[in-house]
């Protein structure tokens, strides 16, 4: 049982699970239930599905690490990918996502 689930009081019952957006969206789009989809995920074309964006207390959040070589941070490419990495969580944190 989900401990979030728990918490408000039911328990969600699993019919089906997919391990690909496309066939969690076809289930969607045949009216066969929902699906929990990243926002950092691509929503296949040609399915009859909307996003709808979790809310409630605690929002709903996710972590995400990265892992780089030792020493290898001063590499221009790898800096300049963290330095992106900081500015999507700084710009997400002040937009409440």
């Amino acid at each position: 049982m989900s401990p979030r689930c728990a918490a408000a009081g039911f328990q969600p019952e699993q019919a089906h699970q997919s391990r690909e957006w496309e066939t969690g969206a076809s289930l969607v789009s045949a009216g066969l239930g929902v699906a929990l989809i990243p926002r950092l995920a691509r929503l296949p074309d040609g399915f009859d599905v909307v996003r709808v964006p979790l809310r409630g207390d605690p929002v709903p959040s996710r972590k995400i690490l990265s892992g780089i070589r030792r020493g290898s941070g001063a590499q221009p490419i790898i800096a300049s990918a963290l330095e992106v990495l900081r500015e999507c969580a700084e710009t997400a944190a002040r937009q409440g996502a």
